[in-house]
């Protein structure tokens, strides 16, 4: 049993660094995505990018800081939820582990501690989903938040960026409150399959809020070098 436990805490920090070296990149990437964004007083940008803010306000009647402003919350937004994301991967693979480790266990009791450790587990799933949100915008608890924002100088596109639900209901990652404690194997499998599929949408959301962050800088960008240009 020992020998297991000792196996179970290498897997779970070799994936905890996994998730870390992902989550840093991620970090790293929105970052460089949301600078060209923040006002000059703030950063230090570029100036190109001041003098195209400069001359948008002076040519164009819309008000381009607060789309500025709705891109920075967009941006804020996906990052409190990849941040989530990568936490609730982490707690989905330790999940793996618990129920592998009481599928193991021929003992009862040992079943009965690796059940009650997994509802504590999916617990923290639903607590993490809740907690992700910035400025108000929660982008993976179950709610109905998105984020419009029209970064088009001639008001004719909106950047969409949608929800999707990481909590532990029906409506999200479907992973069930026990019935009984372990008790039989099927019962454990079906769980299996069911943290399989659930792994399978987190990385799904993560690479969808990864792209849209990519979208999102690409079209401010764009807006801004044509606005420049006037």
């Amino acid at each position: 049993m020992a020998k297991r436990r000792r196996k179970t805490r290498v897997g779970l920090a070799l994936i905890k660094e996994r998730l870390e070296s992902q989550r840093r990149s991620l970090s790293g990437l929105l970052q460089r995505v949301a600078e060209p964004l923040l006002a000059p007083s703030e950063v230090e940008v570029s100036g190109a990018i001041s003098r195209a803010l400069k001359h948008t306000k002076k040519s164009q009647p819309i008000d381009i800081d607060r789309q500025k402003r709705f891109a920075i919350v967009a941006i804020g937004a996906m990052q409190t939820a990849t941040d989530g994301i990568d936490e609730i991967r982490s707690i989905i693979a330790e999940l793996r582990e618990v129920i592998l480790e009481g599928k193991a266990a021929a003992d009862r009791k040992i079943r009965r501690q690796m059940a009650d450790h997994y509802e504590r587990l999916r617990n923290e799933i639903d607590q993490v989903a809740m907690d992700a949100s910035y400025e108000g915008v929660n982008l993976i608890d179950g709610g109905k938040n998105t984020l419009a924002i029209n970064l088009d100088l001639n008001k004719r596109n909106h950047f969409t960026i949608s929800h999707t639900n990481l909590t532990v209901s029906r409506k999200g990652l479907k992973l069930p409150s026990l019935k009984s404690a372990f008790e039989k194997d099927h019962q454990i499998d079906e769980i299996l399959h069911l943290i399989e599929l659930a792994e399978d949408h987190v990385k799904w959301a993560l690479d969808v809020y990864r792209e849209e962050a990519l979208l999102l800088a690409n079209k401010f960008a764009q807006d801004l070098k044509a606005a420049a240009k006037r």
